[in-house]
Protein backbone atom coordinates (compact mmCIF):
# COMPACT_ATOMS: atom_id res chain seq x y z
CA UNK A 1 0.00 0.00 0.00
CA UNK A 2 3.43 2.22 0.80
CA UNK A 3 4.21 1.83 -2.61
CA UNK A 4 0.98 2.81 -4.26
CA UNK A 5 1.05 6.56 -1.90
CA UNK A 6 4.57 7.21 -3.18
CA UNK A 7 3.29 8.65 -6.55
CA UNK A 8 0.53 10.97 -5.17
CA UNK A 9 2.87 11.74 -2.30
CA UNK A 10 5.56 13.07 -4.53
CA UNK A 11 2.77 14.82 -7.05
CA UNK A 12 1.62 16.99 -4.00
CA UNK A 13 5.65 17.77 -3.08
CA UNK A 14 6.23 18.84 -6.58
CA UNK A 15 4.43 22.77 -5.89
CA UNK A 16 7.46 22.90 -3.26
CA UNK A 17 10.19 21.90 -5.62
CA UNK A 18 10.92 25.20 -6.50
CA UNK A 19 12.06 26.09 -2.89
CA UNK A 20 13.08 22.70 -1.41
CA UNK A 21 15.02 19.90 -2.68
CA UNK A 22 13.36 16.40 -2.46
CA UNK A 23 15.29 13.11 -1.96
CA UNK A 24 14.11 9.46 -2.58
CA UNK A 25 14.97 6.35 -0.89
CA UNK A 26 13.89 2.49 -0.18
CA UNK A 27 13.12 1.95 3.56
CA UNK A 28 14.34 -1.25 5.07
CA UNK A 29 10.60 -2.31 4.71
CA UNK A 30 11.36 -1.65 1.26
CA UNK A 31 8.77 1.15 0.73
CA UNK A 32 9.90 3.80 -1.32
CA UNK A 33 9.73 7.21 0.62
CA UNK A 34 10.07 10.93 -0.50
CA UNK A 35 11.35 13.53 1.69
CA UNK A 36 12.81 17.26 2.13
CA UNK A 37 15.27 15.95 4.30
CA UNK A 38 18.58 13.76 2.46
CA UNK A 39 19.05 10.45 4.63
CA UNK A 40 22.10 8.01 3.65
CA UNK A 41 21.70 5.88 0.43
CA UNK A 42 19.29 9.03 -0.76
CA UNK A 43 18.89 9.98 -4.14
CA UNK A 44 18.06 13.74 -5.25
CA UNK A 45 15.38 13.96 -7.58
CA UNK A 46 15.32 16.94 -10.04
CA UNK A 47 11.47 18.23 -9.98
CA UNK A 48 10.82 20.15 -13.11
CA UNK A 49 8.86 23.50 -12.64
CA UNK A 50 5.48 23.32 -12.45
CA UNK A 51 3.38 24.03 -15.57
CA UNK A 52 1.03 26.72 -15.43
CA UNK A 53 -1.24 28.18 -18.22
CA UNK A 54 -2.74 31.23 -18.89
CA UNK A 55 -6.08 32.16 -20.50
CA UNK A 56 -6.29 34.40 -23.35
CA UNK A 57 -9.19 36.41 -23.72
CA UNK A 58 -12.29 35.44 -25.11
CA UNK A 59 -14.19 37.59 -27.22
CA UNK A 60 -17.89 38.01 -27.02
CA UNK A 61 -20.20 36.13 -29.49
CA UNK A 62 -21.30 38.41 -32.66
CA UNK A 63 -24.63 38.71 -32.92
CA UNK A 64 -26.80 37.04 -35.36
CA UNK A 65 -29.85 38.44 -36.97
CA UNK A 66 -29.90 40.58 -34.41
CA UNK A 67 -32.74 43.14 -35.24
CA UNK A 68 -31.95 46.52 -34.19
CA UNK A 69 -34.02 48.15 -31.41
CA UNK A 70 -37.23 50.26 -32.16
CA UNK A 71 -38.07 53.49 -29.39
CA UNK A 72 -40.67 55.37 -31.34
CA UNK A 73 -43.67 54.31 -28.87
CA UNK A 74 -42.26 53.65 -25.51
CA UNK A 75 -44.28 50.95 -23.76
CA UNK A 76 -43.61 51.18 -20.31
CA UNK A 77 -45.79 47.53 -19.95
CA UNK A 78 -45.28 44.32 -21.74
CA UNK A 79 -46.64 40.91 -19.73
CA UNK A 80 -47.56 37.87 -19.29
CA UNK A 81 -50.29 38.49 -16.70
CA UNK A 82 -52.05 34.81 -17.20
CA UNK A 83 -51.05 31.97 -16.93
CA UNK A 84 -49.15 33.53 -13.77
CA UNK A 85 -45.23 32.87 -13.59
CA UNK A 86 -45.21 28.93 -12.17
CA UNK A 87 -49.03 27.90 -12.53
CA UNK A 88 -50.19 24.84 -12.89
CA UNK A 89 -53.22 24.46 -15.34
CA UNK A 90 -54.99 21.35 -15.60
CA UNK A 91 -57.38 21.02 -18.78
CA UNK A 92 -57.74 17.50 -20.96
CA UNK A 93 -57.81 19.44 -24.18
CA UNK A 94 -54.81 21.31 -23.31
CA UNK A 95 -56.18 24.75 -23.96
CA UNK A 96 -54.91 27.58 -22.26
CA UNK A 97 -55.51 31.21 -22.61
CA UNK A 98 -52.63 33.80 -22.59
CA UNK A 99 -53.56 37.29 -21.35
CA UNK A 100 -50.89 40.02 -21.60
CA UNK A 101 -50.46 43.41 -20.04
CA UNK A 102 -49.36 46.30 -22.44
CA UNK A 103 -48.93 50.85 -21.27
CA UNK A 104 -49.81 52.56 -23.24
CA UNK A 105 -52.26 50.62 -25.61
CA UNK A 106 -50.48 49.11 -29.12
CA UNK A 107 -49.70 52.01 -31.34
CA UNK A 108 -51.15 50.07 -34.19
CA UNK A 109 -51.22 53.67 -36.26
CA UNK A 110 -47.33 53.03 -36.13
CA UNK A 111 -47.86 49.42 -37.69
CA UNK A 112 -46.41 48.02 -34.03
CA UNK A 113 -48.04 44.14 -33.61
CA UNK A 114 -47.10 41.61 -31.56
CA UNK A 115 -45.60 37.90 -31.32
CA UNK A 116 -46.33 34.89 -28.98
CA UNK A 117 -43.59 32.41 -28.17
CA UNK A 118 -44.43 29.61 -26.75
CA UNK A 119 -41.18 27.45 -25.78
CA UNK A 120 -39.47 29.85 -28.31
CA UNK A 121 -41.52 28.91 -31.22
CA UNK A 122 -43.70 31.71 -32.64
CA UNK A 123 -47.23 30.25 -31.98
CA UNK A 124 -49.39 33.72 -32.62
CA UNK A 125 -47.79 36.34 -35.27
CA UNK A 126 -48.83 39.86 -36.35
CA UNK A 127 -51.98 40.05 -32.86
CA UNK A 128 -52.91 42.93 -31.86
CA UNK A 129 -55.11 41.77 -29.21
CA UNK A 130 -54.02 41.34 -25.44
CA UNK A 131 -55.97 37.88 -24.99
CA UNK A 132 -54.73 34.17 -27.49
CA UNK A 133 -56.36 30.87 -26.91
CA UNK A 134 -53.78 28.63 -27.30
CA UNK A 135 -55.71 24.78 -27.73
CA UNK A 136 -54.30 20.95 -28.07
CA UNK A 137 -50.99 22.17 -26.48
CA UNK A 138 -49.00 18.85 -24.94
CA UNK A 139 -48.61 18.28 -21.24
CA UNK A 140 -45.64 19.56 -19.44
CA UNK A 141 -43.92 22.36 -18.67
CA UNK A 142 -44.22 25.70 -21.04
CA UNK A 143 -42.65 29.05 -21.28
CA UNK A 144 -44.42 32.23 -23.00
CA UNK A 145 -43.21 34.96 -24.07
CA UNK A 146 -44.39 38.04 -26.24
CA UNK A 147 -42.68 40.70 -27.85
CA UNK A 148 -43.55 44.03 -29.60
CA UNK A 149 -42.59 44.89 -32.93
CA UNK A 150 -42.48 47.44 -35.73
CA UNK A 151 -43.81 47.21 -39.30
CA UNK A 152 -40.59 46.45 -40.48
CA UNK A 153 -40.05 43.77 -37.73
CA UNK A 154 -37.87 45.46 -35.58
CA UNK A 155 -38.28 44.55 -31.90
CA UNK A 156 -39.99 47.60 -29.69
CA UNK A 157 -40.06 45.60 -26.28
CA UNK A 158 -39.75 41.97 -25.02
CA UNK A 159 -41.91 41.23 -22.42
CA UNK A 160 -39.84 38.93 -19.46
CA UNK A 161 -40.83 34.97 -19.82
CA UNK A 162 -43.55 33.10 -18.29
CA UNK A 163 -43.59 29.10 -17.16
CA UNK A 164 -46.56 27.19 -16.95
CA UNK A 165 -46.96 23.18 -16.30
CA UNK A 166 -50.27 22.12 -17.91
CA UNK A 167 -51.68 18.88 -16.85
CA UNK A 168 -53.41 16.33 -18.88
CA UNK A 169 -55.02 12.94 -18.21
CA UNK A 170 -53.12 10.28 -20.04
CA UNK A 171 -55.11 7.47 -21.09
CA UNK A 172 -52.73 4.06 -22.10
Amino acid sequence: MMKTLSLPVLILLLPFAAHAEIYKWVDENGDTVFSDQPRAKAQKIQATPTQTFRPGIVPPPAETNAVPQDTSTVYSELAVTSPANDTTIRDNAGNVTISLAITPTLDTAAGHYMTLTLDENIVADRIKSTSINLSNLDRGTHTVQVQIKNAGGGIVRTSGASVFHLQRVSVR
